[in-house]
């Protein structure tokens, strides 16, 4: 996970056919934080059928930082799904006094 959230465009490269490799001083597994890869060759020829150059579009897109971040964080109950709130040693909270006071809207004066 430490891979996703580390990751960088940075270190990856395209090389002259198109393919995607790691940079000088990628981490090892950086591939993995790779989501996908487009690629489309686009070729050209002359007037005789000949190829006279080809060009790659390549598209890149890496894993999600905050969904991973949150998925890696819930995993180790860094975010739980409910919060369960107790007394000493766990036991009960101990309530020791409820009191209802009901105020009256027109017995509190607005000094008009």
């Amino acid at each position: 996970m430490s891979l996703l959230a580390n990751s960088s465009i940075k270190h990856y490269v395209v090389d002259d056919e198109g393919q995607v490799q790691l940079a000088e001083g990628a981490p090892d597994g950086a591939m993995s934080a790779i989501k996908f890869i487009k690629r489309k060759t686009r070729v050209h020829y002359n007037s005789k059928g000949e190829v006279t150059s080809k060009d790659y579009d390549v598209e890149l897109q890496l894993w999600d930082k905050p969904g991973s971040l949150k998925l890696m964080g819930r995993h180790v109950n860094l975010f739980p799904d409910r919060v369960e709130h107790t007394g000493p040693k766990g036991g009960p909270i101990e309530i020791s006094e409820v009191r209802s006071v009901i105020v009256d809207p027109k017995a509190e004066g607005d000094g008009a």
